[in-house]
């Protein structure tokens, strides 16, 4: 390509596909640059993300004042987005937090207040059915109704996309290999492609931003296996289900923590599916990219389908169930538990970190990175909250929900 571009973003998952759509909004002449799925991901050798998926809670209830003002501000874009694309990812069928340690769901309600969103926490002294779900009589929860829910993240980046491309940005499915310091610009070296020039660069490499020394410099992340499970609903009885609330369950006495389910809702495969995920005891830090697609392509995640059996069957004991599987993804954390938005030298800037917690915020996230590359940050947070602390370890500790 012999355009000179201001701004390459390298990396097109949910951060980088906000970022390109903001950068063009903004009157930035943008590339962005990223493979697409694998085809076969028992064969594929390149990178893995973890949007290759179709749900995906939000909402804006969090304990941490950040994270909730970034979706509050993501979820506001959905409807405009989807109006402007045609195209519908967002679900608000809203969300139920319930925790066995009611002093984290005290922590939501005081945040949910900060930002005037409506949050009441009950606490439960005998089992009961909420919102459809069989809970214990030692939880405490509280219901964030519409918009929370759930997206599916494969539309939400096809939208994003397609709004970028109608404002002029240029997509490149590639894989960058390398970044050259020129005089003033930078030279994105790609597998296929050959190499594009900008005047700055916003890596959104996700769990790779280490894997091929892009940034120049080692970035404090931590990388962590996730196991997810795909429970294959009767199709045909699976219509009262699909309106039930994402549900977020503090769990005790399990070996799972963090325990997260969106309903019903149909995959790319024609399948009805209910997907759960949580942290396990078995989790794995994983430091390089062999590591990391070693897990994604074969990693030991069915010996926990049980454990998630028991769980879905403690919570929905009616659920039409045909089969389940297991799944692997990757969750990035950084030193802070907020994602990094920083320059990491002049004109190389970085938006990484999802914590768990980035595909909800993601709008958010790329517009404040689009905002900082053409030097102008006007994010209603600071932006030293989203800095690369200077003192931080190389693995980071994991943030629970």
């Amino acid at each position: 390509m012999s355009e000179r571009y201001d701004v390459a973003v390298v990396g097109l998952g949910l951060f980088g596909g906000a970022a390109l759509r903001h950068l063009t909004r903004l009157g930035a002449r943008t590339v962005g640059i990223g493979p697409g799925e694998p085809e076969n991901w028992d064969t594929h050798d390149g990178v893995f993300a973890s949007h290759y998926d179709s749900g995906r809670i939000t909402r804006r209830i969090d304990r941490r004042h950040e994270w909730a003002d970034l979706a509050a501000r993501s979820i506001q874009e959905y409807g405009p987005l989807e109006d402007e694309t045609g195209i519908e990812f967002h679900r608000p069928v809203g969300t139920l937090w319930a925790d066995t340690d009611h002093a984290r769901v005290r922590e939501i309600e005081r945040v949910a207040r900060s930002l005037d969103i409506t949050c009441h926490v009950s606490e439960l002294s005998a089992p009961t059915s909420v919102h459809g779900y069989s809970l214990p009589g030692d939880v405490a929860y509280t219901f964030e109704a519409d918009p929370a829910g759930y997206v599916d993240p494969r539309k939400m980046l096809s939208a994003q996309l397609s709004s970028a491309r109608k404002a002029g940005a240029h997509v490149c499915v590639d894989r960058a290999i390398a970044i050259e310091r020129n005089s003033g610009s930078f030279r994105v070296l790609t597998a296929a492609t050959g190499s594009i020039e900008a005047g700055s660069v916003i890596l959104t490499t996700g769990a790779y931003a280490n894997a091929y020394g892009l940034a120049g410099s080692h970035i404090p992340l931590r990388v962590k296996s996730e196991i997810t499970a795909l429970f294959r609903v009767d199709g045909a009885q699976s219509a009262p289900y699909r309106d039930l609330p994402t549900l977020i369950y503090g769990l005790s006495h399990s070996t799972l923590s963090d325990f997260y389910l969106v309903p019903p809702t149909t995959y790319p495969d024609g399948s009805v599916y209910l997907k759960a995920g949580a942290d396990t005891s078995a989790d794995l830090t994983l430091t390089t990219r062999e590591k990391m697609n070693e897990w994604m392509r074969s990693g030991p995640s069915d010996p926990f389908a049980r454990d998630f059996e028991e769980v879905i069957g403690a919570v929905l004991p009616t659920l039409p169930i045909v089969e389940t599987h297991t799944k692997r993804c990757l969750i990035t954390y950084t030193a802070h538990g907020l994602p990094y938005i920083d320059e990491v030298e002049p004109g190389l800037l970085v938006a990484l970190g999802g914590n768990g917690r980035g595909a909800k915020s993601s709008d958010a996230i790329g517009r404040a990175a689009a905002a900082l590359a053409l030097g102008n940050w006007d994010d209603p947070l600071p932006q030293e909250s989203f800095s690369i602390p200077t003192d931080a370890g190389n693995e980071p500790a994991a943030m629970p929900l």
